[in-house]
């Protein structure tokens, strides 16, 4: 071959290259516009959903099959916020990203970073969160792996006191509570108490009974959860507690999980005042239930007659009368109150 004829075939070769570039580019361009028509109008593309999601694909697959992403968000409304589409299930990804089963996060962390905090904003908004940290809290739940296991977890709600409790007992009872039978849910373990200490010889009766006369496996008790008062851990060394080590003997099969709820200090610091200090709820009720005793409705408010001075004074009367007739009836709060009123000090101002 001439000096010529190469140079005229490097030529054509290079042309070609170049042609069969542009081409490949304009499909490229082509493809992109047809994608941006799935985009409402008014709405950044480069913070869309579906564009972010391409995007994303592109880059870390771009000889595989794009992810799946459910066209109807084509019909998404003006102003439809995130947590909306969520609820309606209009993004659908593949089950290799969820891999729900594994227990890994709902969505993956780096690409719906924007997603999980929109969500959280949203659920705090709803439930008037305004700790300045609960947005942050809230994200957390959605990149926290979920390896709970029906079958072989049991958990313990440590109920603190005035801290919402009861409403989380009430809770369990209607989820991993169930089924229920007559008065009793079976997931509960019987001792379990909303507000009380766990009762020990109660859970110890039901287990030795079912054992015994239904011809059940320990592993086959129906148990999945208890609450109380009562804490559960340590389980294990010189410390553990007598809930811990009960769990350990009767229920060795079970992986043992806690659960716990806090509040906000200040509201918490004034409930238990007002409950555990001032006894007021005891108060509240018993003057309820001479009401109905006399044929009067119930009342919680002081315009309908609820006098909380005259409360105050008859249980600080009756604090009294204990410390003198039944030293030994009171709790280590009253024990100091009754002291405090033998050095003179007057309890009525502390409720």
């Amino acid at each position: 071959m001439t000096p010529m004829k190469g140079k005229q075939s490097k030529k054509n070769l290079t042309a070609a290259f170049l042609f069969c570039t542009a081409v490949v580019y304009a499909c490229i361009l082509g493809t992109q516009f047809k994608l941006m028509s799935f985009i409402p109008h008014g709405h950044d593309p480069k913070n869309s959903i579906v564009a972010r999601s391409l995007a994303q694909s592109n880059s870390d697959r771009p000889n595989k099959a794009k992810r799946i992403v459910d066209l109807n968000l084509r019909k998404r409304p003006r102003g439809a916020s995130m947590a909306e589409l969520v609820a309606k299930k209009k993004i659908a990804v593949d089950r290799k990203d969820q891999n729900i089963d594994r227990g890994s996060p709902l969505l993956d962390e780096g690409k719906h970073a924007e997603l999980y905090h929109s969500l959280s904003a949203s659920i705090a908004q709803k439930w008037n969160l305004t700790t300045p940290s609960a947005v942050e809290l809230l994200e957390r739940q959605f990149r926290k792996e979920n390896d709970y296991d029906p079958q072989r977890d049991f958990f313990h709600f440590h109920h603190l006191y005035k801290s919402g409790g009861t409403s989380i007992s009430g809770l369990m009872d209607k989820t991993v509570g169930l089924p229920k039978v007559g008065e009793t849910y079976v997931g509960i373990l019987p001792g379990s108490h909303e507000s009380g200490d766990f009762d020990h010889e109660k859970a110890l009766d039901d287990i030795n009974r079912r054992i015994a006369h239904g011809k059940i496996d320990r592993k086959d008790l129906p148990y999945r959860a208890s609450y109380a008062h009562t804490g559960l851990r340590p389980m294990y060394g010189p410390k553990a507690t007598k809930t811990g080590a009960f769990f350990l003997k009767q229920l060795p099969h079970k992986r043992f999980r806690m659960v716990t709820m806090l509040r906000e200090p200040t509201d918490f610091r004034a409930s238990n005042h007002a409950m555990i200090m001032c006894g007021l709820n005891y108060e509240v009720s018993r003057f309820n239930n001479e009401r109905a005793a006399n044929g009067l409705a119930r009342t919680c408010s002081p315009q309908d007659g609820l006098n909380i001075s005259a409360l105050v004074d008859r249980k600080i009367e009756d604090l009294m009368e204990k410390c003198k007739t039944k030293p030994d009836k009171i709790n280590a709060q009253q024990r100091k109150q009754c002291e405090g009123v033998r050095n003179g000090i007057d309890p009525w101002p502390q409720c």
